[in-house]
């Protein structure tokens, strides 16, 4: 399936906090799509050391600096290949891998729309986090309750509606969002919009999809893929936390 044999003969890792999904699904959605295999370390090791070896740049980081997970690495033969920020590694990956647009002009669309998701949860996630960003939800659970309101209210419908106004588009053309060079796999923008669904869901469990038909459509194929829904059943497979978009 992989559009390029050089990342696949090595050994692909990601760092990322344990214990739930969050963020670093975005990389354990594209690695296990396209059939690659990858140690998720901070859940086999189960404790976060090696993510703060990288997050505290104290000798974790022997390739190209790094700002804060999720984080990849690819190590073979000598090469040693790091990445961190989520679409930047939903792009990467996805070029490598074949999960891309074929046309560039879709491509840049594709970039768009992962760039968006982001953005939507970025929003969600500080919603949770009104005081301070990385401290817990629980510890700031009172004074988070208007922002989640607003956020419930406003800006999900908001980045919703736009989602389903860009999947009805390309629903028109395309199985996906987009065509990929591998032709019957989702592309990384797929990926994206497919975990933003997912952690939407889990955040706020009564949120109505029904409201959004084709993007409920769209992630009931996504759920029905063969490599997503094995992923989804694995008892290893970590769950979202249930709030923060995570």
């Amino acid at each position: 399936m992989a559009e390029s044999s050089r990342y696949r003969s090595g050994t692909w890792s990601l760092y990322y906090w344990p214990g739930f999904r969050g963020r670093g699904d975005y990389a354990r959605l594209m690695f296990e799509v396209a059939g690659v295999k990858y140690r998720d370390v901070c859940n086999d090791e189960k404790n976060a050391d090696s993510v703060l070896k990288y997050y505290n740049q104290s000798g974790g980081n022997p390739s190209f600096p790094v700002l804060a997970p999720p984080i990849i690495r690819y190590e073979d033969s000598g090469e040693d290949f790091i990445l961190s920020q989520s679409v930047s590694i939903l792009h990467f990956l996805g070029t490598q891998f074949g999960l891309c647009p074929v046309k560039p002009e879709d491509d840049a669309h594709a970039l768009q729309i992962a760039l968006t998701v982001a953005d939507y949860i970025s929003e969600g996630h500080d919603a949770f986090h009104p005081i301070k960003k990385t401290g817990t939800y629980e510890s700031q659970k009172e004074e988070a309750k208007p922002f989640i309101e607003y956020f419930k209210s406003t800006r999900l419908p908001r980045y919703m509606k736009h989602f389903e106004d860009v999947y009805t588009r390309c629903r028109d053309v395309n199985k996906y969002f987009f065509n990929s060079k591998t032709e019957s796999e989702p592309t990384y923008a797929d990926i994206a919009v497919y975990h933003a669904l997912c952690a939407t869901k889990a955040s706020f469990e009564d949120w109505n999809e029904n409201e959004y038909p084709r993007l409920l459509e769209f992630k009931q194929m996504m759920d029905e893929h063969e490599r997503i829904k094995e992923y989804n059943g694995k008892d290893t497979t970590q769950k979202y936390c249930g709030n923060s978009l995570m």
